[in-house]
């Protein structure tokens, strides 16, 4: 992680950095959408696969921050759940991508709903900050750091057709392989995109700790 800059928003003091993962991605998934080449990032993102249950929703609307509009106007719609059996044992770090790209004039509390991980429910880690990602997705939008998400909003933390990415969820891969589960507390849930990461040797915690 490198620091660019440190501004002040109201109360909260957001921090941009620049989050250099692409050589850890193991896959990369286009929820709801088709495959993607040429990306600003260097990869290609999966065509949707692995998943159960939902429907797909996709938009013609510019998506704000990022070069690679098409991850976030297509998503999965409704309760649904991917199971990625093809990798093999281990630790990894997840990170999901999220667009509030129907309600676009809100309000708030209109799609609320939980994730989980390995059938864990997620907890969003209150030390969040705006990022630059460099190297995996080049936009600039609001980045959590998740320890494993509940009563998630997206429109409530930035408004619509805006990238929310939800990162470094750890997850223990062993012989049943990966499962991202979405269960909506109101409305349906909406996700757009998955990335899975190699978990490295320096866990994200500890750089958490040095720059809080």
């Amino acid at each position: 992680l490198k620091g660019l800059q440190i501004i002040r928003n109201n109360l909260k003091l957001i921090k941009f950095y620049h989050i250099c993962i692409a050589e850890n991605i193991v896959l990369c998934i286009n929820a709801g959408g088709p495959l993607i080449r040429n990306t600003s990032f260097g990869i290609d993102v999966s065509e949707d696969c692995y998943f159960d249950g939902g429907d797909v929703l996709c938009t013609a609307e510019n998506i704000a921050n990022t070069k690679d509009s098409c991850l976030y106007q297509t998503a999965r719609y409704g309760n649904c759940s991917y199971a990625i059996q093809n990798i093999p044992s281990g630790n990894y770090l997840v990170d999901l991508h999220f667009a509030e790209i129907i309600f676009t004039n809100g309000p708030s509390g209109l799609r609320t709903f939980d994730v989980l991980v390995q059938n864990e429910k997620v907890t969003l880690n209150i030390r969040c900050f705006c990022a630059k990602l460099s190297n995996c997705l080049d936009i600039q939008c609001l980045v959590i750091m998740a320890q494993v998400v509940s009563k998630l909003d997206v429109y409530s933390r930035v408004g619509s057709n805006t990238p929310l990415v939800v990162a470094n969820v750890k997850a223990n891969v062993k012989d049943k392989g990966l499962i991202v589960s979405l269960r909506g507390i109101v409305g349906s849930p909406i996700i757009s995109g998955i990335c899975v990461r190699r978990s490295a040797t320096q866990g994200n915690d500890q750089i958490l700790q040095n720059i809080t």
